[in-house]
């Protein structure tokens, strides 16, 4: 990690929108949305992180955007989601083909409370994406190239040791899309193989289905709405934003945005927030049904020239939860999964559980020698 850096911007909300007085509704000083960045245009900078420190849609803003810059200019963080309670964000790193895990974060993004480590090396470059069990703080992603979704714990003392789970490998073709709710213990994915469709299980891979397979095309970036219960997806091939119900009812098109390349979407109360890689832009888009459906409720957002590419809501609205913590009360040895009424203990990879002691014993040990790939990117 370099140094810290800012981009002027300015975002006004329309006539139609949610916005609030800080008098009437205000909000907490930390959130926000955060941003990946990829500095498409070959000029010398080396930001490839930045916060917005609001909630477009709901809030104007006019100012700097804080960033952050990364000493080796290779390194392109695409997926990214945060565990908002633990300050942790979790990144796909391109470059290197790893998870990549910030501690310390704060919408002011000051570094020397920051740091960027390398918690999996060796996922693929094919088509990844990160969500965040923020009751478990279990880190999920999907390998279209590997073809398997992969869970981690992701809290800072277990980080280091590289322990994970695959929860899906089979009967897997490109899966592409992830998102999940620890509060009804679902995981949903997208498989934009030969037959595209979008799979539930519990979060362990379990009661495993397809809840909705018609006219998709290729089917992307999912995010999930845990208030409404509904789940959205970018369709690339169709230019288009889409939404069904956890039990794939009631489908709805948000938007046909053409000549785009969407690449992805998080979700605040009731707008949708879109990257689109072709142009730089992320738009701000009203998803309640109604007259108001697909309507941009914000100018759009653009940082000018970079490109932004991965988006995660900053803030504990969208992170609620339960009457207990049912993992802090198990104190799991490897990985804690969420279910929808507490919590289950589960070995990493390699590794068995005794019966007598509940802890897990390695069928055989492998050490990752982690400095050997830090000092490339940080």
């Amino acid at each position: 990690m370099d140094r810290y850096t800012a981009a002027l911007l300015v975002i006004g909300m329309y006539t139609w929108c949610y916005g609030q007085s800080a008098v009437q509704s205000p909000w907490p000083k930390e959130r926000g949305l955060i941003f990946t960045i990829l500095n498409r245009y070959g000029w010398r900078t080396k930001v490839q992180l930045r916060h917005l420190p609001i909630y477009p849609g709901y809030e104007n803003f006019s100012g700097r955007v804080p960033g952050v810059n990364f000493s080796n200019p290779n390194t392109h963080f695409l997926s990214i989601d945060v565990d908002y309670r633990t300050k942790c964000i979790y990144m796909y790193e391109y470059h290197l083909r790893s998870i990549v895990v910030g501690t310390g974060y704060t919408k002011d993004m000051n570094t020397s409370n920051m740091e960027f480590k390398h918690m999996h090396v060796g996922v693929s470059r094919g088509n990844i994406q990160v969500a965040v069990d923020w009751l478990s703080h279990t880190v999920y992603w999907t390998d279209s190239a590997f073809r398997w979704i992969v869970a981690a714990p992701g809290q800072k003392n277990k980080t280091d040791m590289d322990y994970y789970k695959i929860i899906a490998d089979t009967h897997l073709d490109k899966p592409d899309g992830l998102t999940l709710d620890p509060l009804e213990g679902y995981l949903f994915w997208s498989d934009n193989g030969k037959h595209p469709k979008i799979e539930r299980s519990d979060l362990m891979g379990r009661s495993r289905h397809t809840i909705f397979s018609k006219y998709l095309e290729s089917p992307l970036t999912l995010e999930v709405d845990i208030f409404g219960k509904r789940i959205y997806w970018i369709d690339s091939k169709q230019e288009s934003i889409l939404s069904t119900t956890y039990n794939g009812e009631d489908v709805i098109s948000i938007q046909r945005i053409p000549n785009s390349v969407l690449f992805e979407l998080a979700i605040f109360r009731e707008v949708i927030y879109i990257s689109d890689v072709r142009n730089g832009n992320v738009y701000t888009l009203n998803k309640t049904k109604g007259i108001h459906l697909g309507k941009q409720e914000s100018t759009t957002i653009r940082i000018f020239p970079e490109t932004i590419y991965g988006l995660a809501v900053y803030g504990d609205e969208n992170q609620p939860l339960k009457d207990k913590d049912y993992c802090a009360e198990k104190n799991c040895d490897h990985l804690c999964i969420s279910t929808k009424t507490g919590a289950e203990c589960v070995c990493s990879e390699g590794y068995k559980k005794n019966e007598t002691s509940g802890k897990c014993q390695g069928w055989y040990w492998k050490q990752l020698n982690q400095d050997h790939y830090d000092h490339f990117i940080f």
